[in-house]
């Protein structure tokens, strides 16, 4: 009798339990006096959204959205909903905004204030309805989840300054990976703990948006977080807000602008890879002299390494992948993974480029191109000269 009581007491218990959950919060601007901005936040809001959704899928977390976009977006309905929130110590918190932001005339944190449902060219209404987002930090943090995680785009200068919003940018390309990997959603959301924070521009910058492939920040962001949980052995917060900062300085300064995002990160989970890349050829870091052994252009690229650099050429708009084993790759969906198509070379010519782009196209014919010290992608024509072809994003 006693056993059978206990074993209805385990089975009431395991099917009553919770388990953990991510409390999804997502701010997105109204902007209707604007329709560029508007389609380029309506941008950001559905690649966040996506990513939320294959967390659902790649992990036991069960997902709970607090959508505040449209005609949700007003502080009030923020405040209440952020102080009122309840989580369990296992729980994950992951807080998303969108849209106009600035600063008060004697701020001194280097933190944004966020733009939450008032009129953007009335300084008044932004100084009573704005929420700082040291304030969001610190309500959230307040809740003793597992994992804190607060993503901000927006301004972080005057407030009487509205960003010019760009039709498009040259240099970045949204790719779609059909295959996802499990284990490197659960090293992000399961197996990490701590807080992450990050912003898309430093004190007394502005953030920029275009209209087809969403803000600066928030598309590196999401880029990066495909490629970690798709074509990388190892992901990791400080790898994930480290590259998204990296490639937005990058998009910014190859659209002539100067947009520097900041970050806390203080995460404790899995490790980082010890690759030691500078983006230059070091001791650590050997490059191919000539053709590496049993390389065949187009054959599937196993195993997985982990993803160095992002390679996007301007022309085709195709985008590649140079690997922690200097194999240079391009993921192709019709094989549902990643190809070979090159390698990192060292350079004939170190006095212009810091190593080689070499494409092996057929037993007799390559193309090598050069990577400058910036970053750069370089070819050569005999009609031409050198010809800017591409950039790299580390």
């Amino acid at each position: 009798m006693k056993k059978y009581f206990l074993l209805c007491f385990f089975v009431f218990q395991t099917i009553f339990s919770t388990g953990q959950t991510l409390h999804a919060i997502i701010v997105g601007a109204n902007s209707d006096n604007d329709k560029i901005l508007s389609e380029g936040l309506t941008v950001d809001l559905k690649g966040i959204n996506e990513e939320l959704n294959l967390i659902k899928q790649n992990t036991k977390l069960d997902i709970r959205i607090h959508d505040f976009s449209g005609p949700n977006f007003n502080s009030k309905n923020l405040k209440t909903t952020i102080s009122g929130l309840s989580c369990d110590k296992d729980d994950v918190i992951f807080f998303y905004y969108t849209g106009h932001g600035f600063r008060y005339s004697n701020q001194t944190d280097k933190w944004p204030v966020l733009a939450v449902g008032y009129n953007i060219f009335s300084i008044r209404e932004a100084y009573v309805h704005g929420i700082s987002l040291n304030e969001v930090i610190s309500t959230l943090q307040s809740k003793n989840a597992r994992l804190t995680i607060c993503i901000v785009d927006c301004c972080n200068s005057d407030v009487t300054y509205i960003a010019p919003v760009i039709q498009d940018f040259k240099g970045q390309v949204n790719l779609s990976f059909s295959i996802r990997n499990p284990e490197r959603f659960k090293d992000l959301y399961e197996y990490s703990s701590g807080t992450i924070i990050a912003s898309s521009s430093g004190p007394g910058q502005v953030s920029k948006c275009t209209r087809s492939l969403g803000s600066y920040f928030t598309s590196s962001f999401i880029e990066v977080h495909k490629e970690l949980t798709s074509i990388s052995n190892n992901s990791n917060w400080e790898d994930l807000i480290r590259k998204a900062k990296e490639r937005t300085v990058r998009l910014a300064e190859n659209n002539n602008f100067t947009q520097t995002p900041q970050f806390d990160v203080n995460v404790t989970g899995v490790n980082r890879p010890n690759i030691g890349w500078d983006g230059l050829i070091t001791g650590n870091n050997h490059a191919f002299r000539e053709l590496p052994n049993n390389f065949q252009y187009d054959n599937t690229y196993v195993p997985t390494q982990f993803v160095i650099a992002r390679i996007v050429m301007y022309s085709s708009n195709r985008v590649f992948f140079l690997m922690s084993d200097n194999y240079i790759v391009e993921y192709a969906s019709n094989r549902g993974g990643l190809i070979l198509t090159g390698y990192r070379a060292f350079t004939a010519m170190p006095q212009m480029f810091q190593w080689d782009i070499v494409n092996p196209i057929g037993p007799y014919q390559r193309i090598i191109y050069g990577v400058d010290y910036i970053g750069r992608i370089w070819r050569f024509y005999n009609y031409s000269g050198w010809q800017n072809e591409g950039i790299i994003y580390y």
